[in-house]
């Protein structure tokens, strides 16, 4: 993951949508069977969102959240924090789970889409598979038919959409883990 981290600090904010997006255009044709995929799982031209993509701010918490004596919130690209995240080594179970919280419309399946065209071109580390999914009915038979889980690295949709998930989130998460 080293790479990718060094990319994403060594570029200036926003330079590597463009690089991202002629890396797409260069292996449309050998990739069109994946970005038809992503089209039908999120409902939109992943080609046109990396082309139109604003890499958005992140934080670590909720500023409504925060009491007065937290000090001030640290906002920072969301690919760097996303990268060192990654970079971590999970030391005990669970460490290794990040889940990207927002209100609607706010660009959480964009940012997931984004990550995995990221797989598609030569910006993702080739040590790890990335599957990208919607959840839904029959998500955790998907899951269980991903070879090699050890070394995916999963994008998990739509929580608030999934069917299996109404009324009992907690209950549906820890299936799903």
């Amino acid at each position: 993951m080293n790479e990718v981290l060094t990319f994403f600090n060594s570029v200036s904010r926003h330079k590597w949508i463009p690089s991202l997006c002629n890396e797409l255009k260069h292996i449309h044709k050998e990739r069109a069977k994946e970005l038809d995929l992503i089209n039908k799982i999120m409902f939109g031209d992943p080609m046109a969102l990396a082309k139109y993509y604003v890499e958005p701010d992140c934080q670590e918490m909720n500023p409504a959240d925060r009491r007065a004596d937290d000090g001030m919130v640290e906002k920072g690209s969301v690919m760097v924090r996303i990268n060192k995240f990654f970079e971590q080594p999970a030391h005990h179970q669970g460490s290794n789970l990040l889940f990207i919280l927002s209100d609607a419309g706010m660009g959480k399946s964009a940012l997931l889409t984004i990550i995995k065209l990221m797989h598609l071109t030569k910006y993702w580390p080739r040590d790890r598979a990335c599957e990208l999914k919607k959840l839904g009915i029959g998500s955790i038979e998907e899951i269980k038919a991903i070879e090699n889980q050890r070394k995916t690295i999963l994008l998990l949709d739509s929580l608030d959409e999934d069917p299996e998930a109404y009324g009992r989130i907690k209950d549906r998460l820890l299936e799903i883990l």
